[in-house]
C-alpha cells in the first residue's frame, strides 16, 4: 500500500469567521430601597451649610401623611427607624453635627463624606476649646450617625480617630497598692511631755537581780 503523507492538524480545521462577542444592553441598576423617595436627597459632596440644614430634617423624623404609594411608605419607615433613637439623643447629634459642619465651613473641607484625618482633627480642636471627653464622644457618635443615615462608609471607626480619642482620655488612677503610705505623725502633746533626756524605760521598770 502506498504510503500516505499525514496532513496537518491546521488542514483538518475548517476555517472560522472572527468570533464576535454580542453583550446585553445596558440595564439601569435597581435603587436602593433605603434611599428612595428621600426628600430632600442626600447631599453627599455639597457644603457644610446644605448638610447641616438636611440633617436637622432628617434627625426631626417626621412621619410623613400617608397616601398609599410606595415613596411615602419609605420615607414613614425611615422615620420610624430613627425614632428609634431617643428625643434627647437625637438633639444632642444634631448639635454636634452644626459643630462639624461649622467647623468644615471654617476650614473648607467636605463634611459629607469626611475623611477620618478631618474627623480626628476636630476632635482635638473640641478638646482645645474646652470640651469635656463626654462632649466629645458624643461629637463623634453624632458625625457617625450624620455618615449612616446617609448611607455612607463610617470614617469615625478608623483607627486614625479611635486612636485620637484613645489620646484624650484621662490617665487611670494609681491602684491603691504602688501608692507611698506614710506613719501619720506624732502628736505635738505626747512629743512635748516626753523629755529628750529621759531614759528609754523609766527607773521603776528596772529589774534588780539580787
Amino acid at each position: 500500500m502506498p504510503h500516505r503523507p499525514a496532513r496537518s492538524e491546521t488542514a483538518n480545521r475548517p476555517a472560522h469567521s472572527p468570533r464576535v462577542v454580542e453583550y446585553l444592553p445596558p440595564q439601569r441598576l435597581p435603587e436602593v430601597p433605603a434611599l428612595v423617595g428621600s426628600v430632600p436627597p442626600i447631599p453627599l459632596g455639597q457644603t457644610p451649610v446644605i448638610v447641616r440644614d438636611w440633617f436637622d430634617d432628617a434627625a426631626a423624623a417626621a412621619i410623613p401623611d400617608h397616601d398609599a404609594t410606595l415613596p411615602t411608605a419609605r420615607r414613614a419607615a425611615l422615620a420610624y427607624a430613627r425614632r428609634a433613637t431617643a428625643h434627647n439623643t437625637r438633639r444632642a447629634y444634631r448639635a454636634g453635627v452644626r459643630a462639624w459642619c461649622d467647623w468644615c465651613d471654617d476650614h473648607t473641607l467636605p463634611c459629607l463624606p469626611a475623611n477620618a484625618a478631618d474627623v480626628a482633627a476636630f476632635l482635638a480642636a473640641e478638646r482645645g476649646r474646652g470640651r469635656s471627653v463626654t462632649t466629645i464622644a458624643l461629637r463623634r457618635a453624632a458625625i457617625r450617625y450624620l455618615h449612616f443615615i446617609a448611607g455612607c462608609a463610617v470614617p469615625t471607626a478608623e483607627a486614625a480617630v479611635s486612636a485620637t480619642m484613645a489620646g484624650l482620655q484621662p490617665p487611670p488612677p494609681r491602684p491603691a497598692s504602688c501608692r507611698r503610705r506614710s506613719s501619720p505623725p506624732l502628736p505635738r502633746s505626747s512629743a512635748r511631755s516626753w523629755p529628750r533626756s529621759a531614759p528609754t524605760w523609766p527607773a521603776c521598770a528596772t529589774v534588780h537581780c539580787c
